[in-house]
């Protein structure tokens, strides 16, 4: 038994120092994104040329679709999957996941609350022109959506599936925070450097939360 639970800690520790190890390497990618941004570096000039380059993309179908999507990371549309996650998570009495992606979701739209204040950058003009005065870094969309996305594959997924439903079910549900941020791009309301600065930020805190659910 001793050295059951010997390994057990072994397991927690090495499990909790990639989690942490995985967080930091996506703030000092967020860092170095917000340095460029407040130094006009060469990502702005790449942001600045994508935004032209996607003007040929922005037609009926695709900004029907980005206007879709874009729902999966707005205030409304987050509300409502964590109280559904919370629901499922709640229904098997996973008790430490539950508070794990609250943790995860509630961090991520402080933070995005609190970057936003620090680090102001006109957005982009509109596709109706006009151009909205909230700071465009960090993208908040794919900050909620990165998070709570990430927190359900770390968290509620491994709760009711396994093995290759599991493996499925994660590389799907890891692609809604991608469709959020380029949905962003195409609706014109972001440049790209927001929006992996926001992915980036919300994976960190979408690892945090998951150190919660970690059974010591």
């Amino acid at each position: 038994m001793p050295k059951q639970n010997a390994g057990g800690w072994q397991s927690v520790v090495l499990m909790t120092s990639r989690r942490l190890w995985l967080a930091a390497g996506a703030l000092i990618v967020f860092a170095l994104i917000a340095w460029q941004v407040q130094t006009d570096g060469p990502l702005v000039q790449l942001d600045l040329w994508l935004q032209q380059a996607l003007k040929a993309w922005r037609t009926p179908v695709p900004v029907a679709l980005a206007s879709a999507f874009t729902l999966l990371g707005n205030t409304t549309g987050i509300a409502g999957l964590l109280v559904l996650g919370s629901l499922l998570l709640a229904g098997r009495r996973c008790w430490l996941p539950l508070a794990g992606l609250w943790t995860a979701t509630i961090g991520a739209g402080l933070s995005a609350l609190a970057l936003k204040g620090l680090i102001y950058r006109s957005r982009p003009t509109g596709l109706d022109g006009v151009v909205i005065e909230t700071s465009s870094f960090p993208s908040g969309n794919s900050i909620l959506a990165a998070a709570l996305f990430g927190a359900v594959i770390l968290l509620v997924l491994p709760q009711y599936l396994a093995g290759r439903p599991l493996r499925i079910a994660t590389c799907l549900v890891a692609l809604l925070p991608l469709l959020v941020a380029a949905s962003r791009l195409v609706l014109s309301v972001h440049y790209l450097s927001d929006t992996i600065a926001g992915l980036c930020m919300g994976i960190a805190w979408a690892l945090v939360g998951s150190l919660v659910a970690i059974r010591r």
